[in-house]
């Protein structure tokens, strides 16, 4: 066919989303901003403004320009006729020419030894793939790798090419996390509602689009809402995915005749019988051959061990659990409350939440159903602290299930959920001053509360009369004035307008970050845990008493927090917290056998990070079950959750020790007290 395009000339590599943009421009006769095409292919326009000129370079290499339309964006000048050239050149081009990343690379080339029936050799991957075969071979040996995680082996032939061994089970696994690592998320969400794949085909390799066309998910994912109104329940949309894959290749594989063959039956003994008649009845409907029981016995465990919406299990797969899940979850909400923070003892929905993640963790595992968390790499790098301590929970109250890193970190995805809850909600204190009357000083007053609702407007005064406020009249976070002036006792300052507008807002919110720390203390997990605040350091003898005398549980926690208060640590309000805690929630302070652990909230008068600790003549009734009596007193304040980590560990590591209760409860003398602390601690760090 004749045309004007030049197919000569050396076209510069292009990635996949310069790939994918390009399709987009192909497939669009109208000008297209960086929006639009940011929106449309899910990408940020950074990155749209990254590749604009490598594209241009590709369509130039063609003999074909990319036009700019003032105010509208760009556009390919192009009838169909040469465009449909141009899409089916990136239609049938090998990824030779395209730049893909090694783990890309290795990606598709374990998709392809997975799917293809011939044995590929080196040569022929690096033929495809456009490598050479040295790279080729080193590709190789990182799916072996990869592959050994699936109980699979890769096996090679000499002079005959690379096959992958294993059982049907395994395969079918390593396929659909192969193809979910391949395809973007998004796009199979729009595969399984059955929209238009047109645009996406050209964004993948050929082989990849065949193989997800094949696989009919539009007719897998109404197959898994049947199920859902069958089980009335509902799976999360991820899990939806996964199930709707996963049957797409068991119907696929099995019309191939690669039936399961090994498979352990004692693992098949606690499958629901309903629901496996249920779901044998649905695949005969739609696939026409003889299927082994089996088959349908591991479908219907894919589906008992997939995640639910929450609060929405069925009652049937929740009580295929043991009572052990209650136990379970009791063990590792007491570990976490001493290891991060005691709140976490009296937090309903995190007890809710944890039930039902680790009763599918049980369950998953008793079934050999290993689940794959899609935010494994992330949280496990973000949140080490988080991901470590739930570990050792699992160690120390589970060893038997062996837990993976997967099941670790959704239950760390729950734990960070409930920290959230213990950002401090304190309210920033400021002065307005006001040169415009009594009208602008109102404006400027309603606009700050109704803009930024975290500010309290404690007081509104003219500019003369701020220097007479001596430094106690003077408790304010800022002061906000229409007007520059010298502020006093060097109070953070900041000239807006009467009327507020986006700037001042900005400014405000800015000055509030940095100069207060005001971030989220969930932003601030992924740090490295700092040391500093560490107990040695906080403690000394003023902290510190020993056998003193109390009847009630109300005077130990005064006598407890009352070193704390001299100091400024915390307000009068933070020990009335305490008192009302215990009230309401009962006596779960009591943390370790007759130590308890006195707190309150942040925003409940925590003015810095501070701990006391008191031994008492003889124990006192927290209530009345013997458990509850406490002869060790602890009161500690946190102004966030982030910065008390290190001293909440070195704390648990120190009750944990049982000789130190009964050395500490003998003990006369604070400095003797505080002795036994150091030396508790060093032979626990040795």
């Amino acid at each position: 066919m004749e045309t004007e395009i030049n197919n000569h000339r050396l076209s510069p590599t292009l990635d996949f989303n310069a790939r994918k943009i390009l399709i987009l421009l192909l497939s669009s006769f109208n000008p297209l901003s960086q929006c639009e095409i940011a929106q449309k292919l899910s990408i940020s326009t950074r990155m749209v403004s990254y590749r604009a000129p490598i594209i241009e370079m590709w369509l130039k290499s063609k003999g074909v320009t990319l036009s700019e339309v003032k105010g509208h964006g760009i556009v390919v000048n192009l009838d169909q006729d040469k465009r449909n050239i141009l899409l089916e050149d990136l239609r049938v081009t090998s990824l030779k020419g395209f730049y893909l990343k090694p783990v890309e690379r290795q990606n598709l080339m374990l998709f392809l030894i997975l799917t293809i029936k011939e044995p590929l050799t080196a040569k022929s991957l690096a033929n495809r793939f456009g490598v050479s075969r040295t790279t080729s071979m080193s590709d190789l040996n990182n799916i072996k790798q990869q592959a050994e995680r699936y109980g699979l082996e890769l096996v090679r032939h000499r002079n005959f090419g690379t096959e992958i061994i294993g059982t049907e089970r395994a395969l079918r696994i390593a396929l659909l996390e192969s193809i979910l690592r391949i395809v973007s998320e998004q796009n199979l969400i729009r595969l399984c509602l059955g929209e238009n794949w047109a645009l996406d085909e050209f964004a993948y390799p050929p082989y990849v689009h065949e193989y997800l066309m094949s696989l009919n998910l539009s007719e897998s994912f109404k197959f898994i809402q049947n199920i859902e109104l069958h089980l009335n329940t509902q799976y999360v949309d991820y899990s939806r995915l996964r199930l709707s894959l996963y049957l797409g290749i068991m119907l696929r594989r099995l019309l191939n005749s690669h039936q399961l063959k090994e498979v352990n039956a004692s693992k098949l003994d606690n499958v629901d019988d309903e629901l496996k008649t249920y779901l044998a009845n649905k695949v005969n409907e739609q696939i026409s051959i003889d299927i082994p029981e089996t088959e349908f016995s591991l479908l219907a465990i894919q589906f008992m061990s997939s995640e639910f919406l929450e609060a929405n299990i069925p009652k049937d797969i929740e009580g295929f659990v043991e009572d052990r899940a209650h136990q379970l979850t009791q063990n590792m909400i007491d570990y976490l409350a001493r290891r991060i923070h005691p709140w976490l003892k009296v937090d309903n929905q995190l007890q809710s939440d944890f039930l039902d993640q680790i009763s599918l963790t049980i369950k998953r595992t008793e079934l050999s159903y290993a689940v794959n968390n899609p935010f494994l790499a992330k949280f496990s790098a973000n949140h080490k602290h988080v991901f470590r301590v739930i570990k050792e929970g699992y160690s120390k109250y589970a060893a038997d299930i062996n837990v993976s890193d997967d099941e670790v970190a959704y239950l760390g995805m729950f734990l960070l959920a409930a920290l959230e809850n213990l950002r401090a909600k304190r309210k920033f204190r400021v002065i307005v001053v006001c040169t415009a009357g009594l009208a602008g000083a109102r404006l400027l007053t309603n606009r700050l509360r109704n803009e930024i609702p975290e500010i309290e407007v404690v007081r509104t005064i003219p500019a003369m009369e701020l220097k007479s406020l001596g430094k106690l009249q003077l408790k304010t976070d800022a002061i906000i004035s229409t007007v520059k002036i010298q502020s006093p006792n060097d109070v953070p300052l900041i000239v807006v307008s009467p009327f507020l507008d986006d700037g001042d807002i900005d400014q405000i919110r800015s000055l509030f970050k940095t100069t207060f720390d005001v971030s989220p203390d969930a932003d601030r997990l992924s740090s490295p845990i700092s040391k500093e605040g560490g107990l040695l350091e906080l403690l000394n003898q003023k902290y510190i008493d020993v056998r003193l005398k109390a009847r009630h549980w109300k005077e130990v926690v005064d006598l407890s927090a009352e070193p704390l208060l001299k100091t400024g640590v915390i307000q009068p309000s933070f020990i009335d917290a305490i008192k009302r805690y215990l009230e309401e929630y009962g006596p779960y302070m009591v943390l370790w056998p007759q130590v308890a652990l006195l707190h309150a909230r942040p925003e409940d008068g925590a003015q810095k990070l501070g701990i006391s600790i008191q031994t008492l003549s003889h124990p006192v009734a927290f209530a009345e079950a013997e458990e509850y009596q406490v002869q060790i007193a602890i009161t500690f304040a946190t102004p966030n959750y982030h910065s008390s980590i290190y001293l909440l560990e070195q704390l648990s590591d120190l009750l944990s020790s049982p000789k130190f209760f009964y050395q500490a409860i003998e003990l006369t003398d604070k400095v003797e007290l505080l002795n036994l602390i150091k030396i508790t601690l060093m032979n626990k760090a040795q």
